[in-house]
């Protein structure tokens, strides 16, 4: 599927899990309105996330919310903000200044959705207020096979092709 939206060979570039837990001292963090390709920096349209949820989510635990059309900004400036090892109580994202044309939309997902986003879609979450409810959400960032990347000090992303 990824192969055919890129039409062309696509790569992992890494993995990372967050999990949102009620009540533990991330759990008033939201991330900032963002572009996830701020970070590796790829060629605009090179770079996909898919985000897979293991539990229910909405804004109450911390779901996510998109600006459905902003990918089509392409790359927008941005003030960057350490997003990985932050402080608790810091909002972590790059934030970007959110055009006027798009409208927020909250996403409500069930457990076990995948939620595919080009990585100029401007996205972000909400901070986790429910008591009991965590959100754990697999990331898994894709990249056309060979186009160039920022792999991160943090994130130490490395291209793993998908196929032969």
């Amino acid at each position: 599927i990824l192969e055919t939206l890129q039409n062309n060979r696509v790569s992992l570039l890494q993995t990372m899990f967050l999990f949102k837990k009620a009540q533990s001292q991330y759990a008033s963090q939201s991330w900032n309105p963002h572009q996830d390709n701020a970070y590796p920096q790829a060629r605009v349209g090179a770079y996909i996330t898919g985000n897979i949820t293991f539990a229910d989510q909405d804004p109450e635990n911390g779901g996510m919310y998109i600006y459905p059309g902003s990918h089509k900004e392409g790359f927008l400036p941005f003030r960057a903000v350490k997003s990985f090892h932050e402080k608790p109580g810091e909002s972590p994202g790059h934030i970007v200044d959110v055009p006027p044309q798009y409208k927020k939309m909250d996403l409500c997902m069930k457990a076990g959705s995948l939620l595919m986003l080009h990585g100029c879609v401007i996205h972000g979450s909400y901070p986790n207020s429910s008591q009991t409810l965590s959100r754990p959400m697999l990331l898994i960032p894709y990249i056309t096979s060979g186009e160039k990347f920022i792999p991160g000090e943090v994130a130490k992303r490395k291209e793993f092709p998908l196929s032969r």
